[in-house]
Formats: C-alpha cells, sequence, structure tokens
C-alpha cells in the first residue's frame, strides 16, 4: 500500500510522517492529518508564544541528549491567590492512577505534557474547586489542538480522598517551536496566564535537582508548607500530587 504524504505547513517538504515531519521535525503535520485549519491558529509563528519558552524548550532537548539516564523537566510557575499554578514538560509521566502511556514511555528524546482536570468525587465539599476544573476542561475541548492529545480517564486517590481522573497527553516529540506554540496557547486561554505577567521558568536534571527547585519556588512564594497557613486548598493539593508522581517516575 502506497503511504499517502502530506505537505508540511512549515517547511513545504512532502512528508509522510503524519507525527513529526520527516524533513523539519514540525509537528504542524498533525493538523494537515487531520484534516484542522491552520489559517486562523497561532500555531503558524511565535507571535503568542511565552518569551523564553522556545530556547527553554531547546535546552531541554540538549540536555536529554546529555544525560539520557536522567529525568529532565522544564517547569513553568505562576502564583495565584492560594496556590501555585504549574504545568510541565518533560520526556515521559506517568498516570495518577499508575498508568503509564505506551505513547510516552521515555524511551526516546521528547518533550510531552500531561494535563489534569481532575475532581472531587465528594462535591458538597469541593463545589468551587470542581466547577473550575469543568470551565477549564471545557475551555481546552475548544483549542483546535485538543484533538490532537491523548485522553486518560479512571479513578484514584491521593491522601485517602477519592478523585476522577480526567487527563490528557501529548508527545510533541523534538519541535521545541510546535511545543512552545501550543503550551502557550493552553496557558493563555485555559490557565488565564499572560505572557506580560510575572511567571517563573526552569529546567532542572535529576529528580533531587528537580524537587529541590519546586520545594524552593513553592516555599518562595508561601505554599510550600502547610504549617504557614494552616491549610493547602484542594487546587494546591491536586497539584502536588501530580508533581509528585512526576517526580517518583524516572527508572
Amino acid at each position: 500500500m502506497e503511504l499517502k504524504s502530506y505537505v508540511c505547513p512549515n517547511c513545504g517538504a512532502n512528508t509522510t510522517n503524519t507525527q513529526n515531519c520527516e524533513f523539519c521535525g514540525s509537528l504542524l503535520v498533525r493538523f494537515v492529518e487531520k484534516g484542522i485549519d491552520l489559517s486562523h491558529t497561532s500555531y503558524l509563528n511565535n507571535n503568542a508564544v511565552f518569551p523564553g519558552l522556545v530556547e527553554e524548550l531547546k535546552r531541554n532537548l540538549e540536555l536529554q541528549s546529555e544525560n539520557p539516564r536522567d529525568f529532565i523537566a522544564t517547569d513553568l510557575y505562576k502564583a495565584k491567590h492560594d496556590y501555585g499554578d504549574v504545568i510541565t514538560i518533560m520526556k515521559k509521566f506517568r498516570w495518577p492512577d499508575g498508568t503509564v502511556s505506551p505513547e510516552f514511555d521515555g524511551k526516546k528524546k521528547g518533550l510531552c505534557i500531561a494535563l489534569d482536570f481532575d475532581t472531587y468525587m465528594d462535591v458538597a465539599n469541593n463545589k468551587k474547586f470542581n466547577d473550575e476544573q469543568d470551565a477549564e476542561l471545557a475551555k481546552f475541548r475548544q483549542l483546535d489542538s485538543f484533538p490532537l492529545f491523548t485522553a486518560h480517564n479512571g479513578t484514584y486517590k491521593s491522601g485517602g480522598i477519592s478523585k476522577y481522573e480526567r487527563g490528557y497527553a501529548i508527545n510533541f516529540g523534538e519541535d521545541a517551536e510546535g511545543a512552545a506554540r501550543l503550551v502557550s496557547e493552553i496557558l493563555i486561554k485555559v490557565k488565564g496566564w499572560s505572557p506580560t505577567e510575572p511567571y517563573d521558568m526552569f529546567t532542572n536534571v535529576g529528580r533531587g535537582n528537580i524537587g529541590a527547585a519546586r520545594t524552593a519556588w513553592e516555599k518562595a512564594h508561601g505554599f510550600g508548607d502547610a504549617s504557614d497557613s494552616g491549610f493547602l486548598s484542594p487546587r494546591t493539593w491536586v497539584i502536588a500530587a501530580i508533581i509528585f508522581v512526576i517526580y517518583l517516575i524516572c527508572r
């Protein structure tokens, strides 16, 4: 059977690779393969990309080459009211219920993100949080990039509390620019961030260094120790659980 070819929107070459162009590595061929019109999106240039993100993701890939056995993570953090909002770009991950997706097993160099819109089963005591998660998920589903994500649903317990797992993940391959464009859109349109407002971004190698950097950020912004304020918000517990799972997966 003859393989179907597609014109890469990034370099104009004919490619049969429907994940990343075999000539320039762009992930934009995925949109072409799915028949998604790119003309009205922000995926064709870096105009809406967060400052420094492309360079940081290229550095992430370089560090993966230099440290093939270590865990590499690029974290973007923003302080919001009573919690620290975060998105992490890494090479592999494990879902909170323990499932590992074979698409993102970390054997190849690449950039991945996992988004969670998990809600508490105890709706009565967590309605505000659950409503916020529902609202973010609704926004995420409206993105042109949504069809490119792999969904993962299930249930799990964190600290003895039961949750519904509503996760979405994507492996960008080695396309740092494409990854930066899609991550920036998620930050702006789903999470409500702005490239002109304060946020922090850092890439680290090894679980110890990654954990230390995250702990330092949390403490510097008043989210690192429950004893400081007497409580942690439900959203902080979820973010902490996701980070902890990601922290443990490198083998």
